[in-house]
């Protein structure tokens, strides 16, 4: 079962994010929905609990509506504040490499790379959720519960079985480059948005009981398989914001 980290802000989307808790509860459980401050005890310290409860989650949504960059007394946006408990939840996320949903409540747009820190830049790269009032509500709440479902659990996911092929992955011969071109296909079918290039398969994928066969090759394979499946036409790139280049599904 699925375990998702909640980040908002109390002065932005408090009732959207309510609801949407309640919803994801009832579904997936009380105890697998973690919503940021409410959950932190007192005296507790606030950055590596929310490190710890992040270690744990499948997923982080980032709710996100008219006021999540609203101005502090500094004149800046309460983002670009290292303090800042929304921006220690998304950085967190982002360096534990854990999937980060932005969810966009009632027409609220993603921030673009300018309003945002550096280490926040890849936001906007992400696909993000919709949430919306009204006759709306219902459907954007199931699409956004089908695609936290469609994502491997990290503690869940069952181990891909080793046979004889990729046993000889060193050895560069046709069948293990096509395994792990098949490999890649299927790791960028289930985490569908520009995020991934190579050092990000080998190092987060390659943690995934499901895609562990990662390790046994170099991040040189792996960029020069991806740039096949782009020839091949199977994959899509482009470059971040960062310079990289990443990967999509086509």
């Amino acid at each position: 079962m699925k375990k998702i980290f909640v980040s908002y802000r109390r002065d932005d989307t408090p009732f959207a994010t309510g609801w949407l808790c309640e919803r994801l509860k009832d579904h997936f459980g009380s105890d697998k929905v973690f919503v940021d401050v409410d959950n932190i005890p007192l005296a507790a310290n606030f950055r590596q609990y929310i490190q710890d409860a992040l270690h744990d989650c499948d997923v982080v949504l980032a709710m996100i509506g008219d006021r999540w960059l609203a101005t502090a007394d500094s004149g800046k946006s309460r983002i670009h504040d290292q303090s800042d408990w929304v921006r220690v939840e998304i950085d967190a996320a982002f360096s534990e490499q854990i999937p980060c949903l932005p969810v966009l409540v009632n027409g609220a747009s993603i921030p673009n790379e300018k309003q945002l820190p550096d280490t926040l830049s890849e936001l906007p790269d992400i696909n993000a959720a919709t949430l919306r009032s009204g006759n709306s509500f219902d459907h954007d709440i199931a699409k956004l519960i089908e695609g936290i479902e469609k994502l491997p659990s990290r503690d869940s996911v069952a181990p891909v079985e080793v046979g004889p092929e990729i046993d000889d992955l060193e050895s560069g011969t046709t069948s293990s480059k096509n395994e792990l071109a098949e490999m890649v296909v299927r790791f960028l079918s289930l985490y569908d948005r520009w995020y991934f290039n190579a050092p990000r398969i080998h190092q987060w994928g390659g943690n995934k009981a499901d895609f562990r066969v990662f390790r046994n090759y170099s991040v040189d394979e792996i960029r020069q398989t991806l740039n096949q499946l782009v020839i091949d036409g199977k994959l899509a790139s482009r470059i971040s914001k960062k310079g990289s280049t990443v990967f999509k599904i086509r």
